[in-house]
Order: C-alpha cells, then structure tokens, then sequence
C-alpha cells in the first residue's frame, strides 16, 4: 500500500505581516536589542509557534534560511513598501558594532482588528521571552530550530518542522538524504 502526503496550503498574507512587524515594532520602543535582525526571529518564532500551538500561522508568510537565521522571504519588499506608505521608518542607531542597528520605529499604530485574541496573546509571550534578549542570542537560538538545521541556505523552511524536537547529526543528514531523494527540496 502506498501512502501520499499533502501539506495544507498557506497563504501569506501581507497585510498580516506588516501589521505584525508594526506591532511589535510599537511594543519594542524601549528594547535595546530591537534591530532587524531580533524582528526577524520574533517574527519567526510568532509564526512558527502559532503553527504548533494555535494550529495555523500568523501571517503565513515564507521563512527561508539565512546565516543569522530564519527570516521572512518577502520582508524587504514588504517593508519597503511600508516605508513608501508612510507607516514605518527605520532608524540607524549605534550599538558600538561594525554596522549600525536598523530600528524599525512605527508611524501608526497596529491594526490588531487582523489578529484573534490567541494570536496577539501568543505575540505577547514571544516578545516577553525574548525581551531581555540581544539580536544575536535570539539569531543563536533559531539556529536550534529543527527547520533551519535542515534546511539548505536560502531555502525555505516548512512551517512542518515546528513539530520536531531536537536532532543528533545523524538524523539531520538522514532528513537531507530523504528530502533530497523524494524531491522535497
């Protein structure tokens, strides 16, 4: 007997994803750390965690690998146009590092009529998580991430792999072969 698998179909919204980069954008004023690159693995984290615990993502957005780390596939284009409609600015602080920080400082407020009560809850709690957390901890903790271990650079990562634990090395080179050999990747 042979067994097929269909994934469920995720449709990115962008809407979603630029009301969610304003909100936590807006509940990140005063965090140190709050660069592109923390936004990115929060945003990460909210979509991935929701997809395990809620059932769905946030936004549905695409995350592909990167070498700090899971980010949006589409985030420049969407940001971008944020910037263009006025909603979203970006600030160049100085962290004393060898690249300035890019904050991302709302122009308005979040639409949160967008989002269920679990779904900004579960925001709340990654945000809280991470709060006291630089861009590159949260960077070194995606790095953890089932999803990104086995996934090729620049390649997306399915919002699948939020339900597997930790794996030896072995069952991330066994989890390439098989996707490699069944045209997954």
């Amino acid at each position: 007997m042979e067994h097929t698998f269909s994934r469920p179909t995720i449709a990115a919204d962008d809407r979603k994803l630029r009301e969610l980069i304003l909100y936590i954008a807006e509940r990140s004023l005063d965090d140190p750390h709050m660069g592109s690159l923390k936004l990115n693995k929060l945003l990460f984290k909210s979509d991935f965690g929701a997809y395990l615990h809620l059932g769905a993502p946030i936004t549905g957005h695409p995350y592909f690998k990167l070498p700090l780390g899971p980010a949006p596939r589409h985030l420049v284009d969407v940001r971008n146009g944020m910037i263009r409609d006025g909603i979203l600015r970006i600030d160049k602080e100085d962290v004393g590092a060898e690249t300035p920080m890019d904050r991302y400082v709302p122009l308005r407020s979040a639409d949160t009529s967008l989002f269920s009560g679990e779904q900004l809850g579960f925001v709340d709690g990654v945000l809280e998580a991470l709060s006291n957390t630089s861009g590159t901890a949260a960077s070194e903790e995606t790095h953890l991430h089932m999803g990104w271990k086995l996934a090729s650079a620049e390649e997306n990562i399915p919002y699948e792999t939020a339900f597997l634990g930790r794996a030896s090395q072995g069952d991330i080179e066994r989890g390439r072969e098989l996707a490699r050999s069944n045209g997954w990747v």
